[in-house]
């Protein structure tokens, strides 16, 4: 799918009550991919957080809580299914 069929960005209300863009993450190992991600994702008005090291993506994600996750399944070390698991039991991220 090309940037040209993205939705422009949701606005969400922050924890302190400011109007922010939603905010997505992409966890990749390839760093090409997720170039091309947050530049699509950013200007249709996104906020895009990312790592291409998949020991990071828990850290990354606690600390962000992003509305969408896009997840590579098959990196080195640590496969998507796996952190996927991860993520569907914890209780601020599933």
């Amino acid at each position: 799918i090309g940037p040209e069929f993205l939705p422009e960005a949701r606005q969400r209300i922050d924890r302190i009550g400011r109007t922010v863009p939603a905010q997505l993450a992409i966890i990749d190992d390839e760093e090409d991919v997720i170039t091309y991600f947050r530049i699509a994702l950013e200007d249709h008005g996104y906020h895009v957080v990312a790592t291409n090291e998949p020991a990071e993506a828990l850290a990354l994600l606690e600390s962000s809580e992003p509305e969408l996750i896009c997840l590579d399944l098959l990196m080195p070390g640590q496969t998507g299914i796996s952190l996927y698991s991860t993520l569907s039991r914890h209780p601020r991220l599933r």
